[in-house]
């Protein structure tokens, strides 16, 4: 690798083979090497078993198991790889301040993730509920931790493709179903009653 830390990764996929070392390592530094450059996230000594499989895999598994300090939250969000960002959104430990940088990521596909996170707090799901892109949410809509007022906003939201990723949803309100049951688009209905089925 093209630049060396204090201490040795805890974890290293190299990606022009596509391996990946079958051991258990505890250290300081997570580093990861790309075709464009390394990517380095510091947070804390964790223990990570690390297996073969698809990269993304390996990725969401080390954001599941590592408990990240804010610190280290704070420093991986304003990672310039998109990769370590998306998969980061996905935690359901981050901090409020984390969400917020998160959600004013400028890629749609890392608050895309970050709208699926069921630890989203109230503001960030406000904020995230009036994202540009129908993406985000779309994601959003099938929260199961949204707030009441939210799920209002969404179902009565002009594009019906938000409509129908909300009826998905396993946690509406009463009021919610209601609504949506009565939708003027019948997939929304269709999706409500295939749900309970």
């Amino acid at each position: 690798m093209s630049r060396r830390s204090k201490s040795t990764p805890i974890f290293c996929y190299q990606a022009n083979g596509g391996d990946c070392k079958n051991k258990v390592w505890k250290r300081r530094n997570f580093i990861c090497p790309l075709g464009h450059g390394e990517v380095e996230v510091s947070w804390g000594d964790v223990e990570i078993e690390v297996l073969p499989g698809d990269f993304d895999d390996i990725f969401d598994s080390i954001f599941k198991k590592a408990s990240l300090s804010p610190i280290a939250q704070m420093e991986s969000a304003r990672s310039e790889d998109i990769t370590t960002r998306k998969f980061l959104a996905l935690s359901e430990e981050l901090v409020e301040e984390v969400q917020r940088q998160l959600a004013n990521d400028r890629s749609p596909e890392v608050r895309q993730y970050l709208a699926q996170n069921p630890s989203l707090v109230r503001e960030i799901q406000e904020q995230l509920a009036n994202d540009g892109y129908p993406s985000v949410r779309a994601s959003l809509a099938q929260n199961p931790s949204l707030v009441r007022e939210i799920q209002e906003q969404l179902a009565s939201s002009e594009d019906v493709e938000i409509r129908q990723y909300l009826a998905m949803n396993p946690s509406l309100t009463e009021k919610v179903h209601k609504q949506l049951a009565n939708d003027v688009d019948p997939l929304v209905g269709k999706i409500l009653r295939l749900k309970i089925a």
